[in-house]
């Protein structure tokens, strides 16, 4: 176990290509007319599979929506002294269950920082003042039920709260709220944020940028 897990680290530091290999064999309409969902398009699809470790190889047909790319933000808020995140609870119908995650949504044709801005206001009710995109996470997948959806992170500041603005129906659910760091690790160890890109970039904001966050958190607990 440990000797492929050496061949993959080594693959990774090559750069070698992980592509896999797609043909579509049957590509659907757009879905709905509504601004936020617009770009999710049903395809049939045929893909051949084969691991270049272990040798095992398998050719499926798979049914999978695409949103394409989008954004996931991370808000970091002023309050009490601390930068605090900002996260969302909202009803997931495709996975039959409400959602702990953070801001998120299709980029379409604008660019990743307009598109930040945007899902801030519509799903949160925040303007930003300051927009970093995390160059690094570029393409992380977004959620387990969109199969062929990758989001660019990016670390909002200096907000503002001035009301949701939108009138979508399936954005009137959805509540933001203040968290502490505690209460996300907690989230994160106890399986509470599905969302693949909402793991991630908690995950690496915990990890790089403020490390000192979750080795207090553990003092605490211990």
């Amino acid at each position: 176990m440990r000797e492929l897990g050496v061949r993959i680290y080594q693959a990774v530091r090559g750069k070698e290509d992980f592509g896999l290999p797609v043909k579509v064999i049957r590509a659907g309409e757009e879905t709905t007319k509504s601004p936020n969902f617009k770009y999710l398009k049903p395809e049939e699809i045929q893909y051949t599979a084969e691991n270049r470790f272990t040798g095992a190889k398998v050719t499926e047909t798979w049914m999978r929506v695409m949103r394409g790319h989008g954004v996931t933000v991370l808000p970091l808020i002023r309050f009490g002294g601390a930068d605090l995140p900002v996260l969302i609870f909202k009803p997931q119908p495709a996975v039959e269950s409400w959602s702990i995650e953070l801001v998120s949504g299709a980029k379409g044709p604008d660019t990743i920082e307009q598109a930040v801005k945007r899902e801030l206001r519509q799903e949160a009710g925040l303007e930003t003042g300051s927009v970093t995109i995390m160059k690094s996470m570029e393409n992380a997948w977004h959620a387990p039920h969109r199969l062929n959806t990758t989001d660019t992170m990016a670390i909002a500041e200096r907000l503002t709260f001035v009301g949701k603005q939108n009138d979508e129906k399936e954005e009137g659910p959805i509540s933001p709220f203040i968290a502490t760091w505690p209460e996300v690790v907690y989230y994160l160890r106890n399986n509470a944020i599905k969302y693949n890109s909402s793991i991630a970039m908690l995950g690496m904001y915990l990890l790089f940028h403020a490390p000192g966050l979750v080795s207090g958190i553990n003092e605490k607990e211990g």
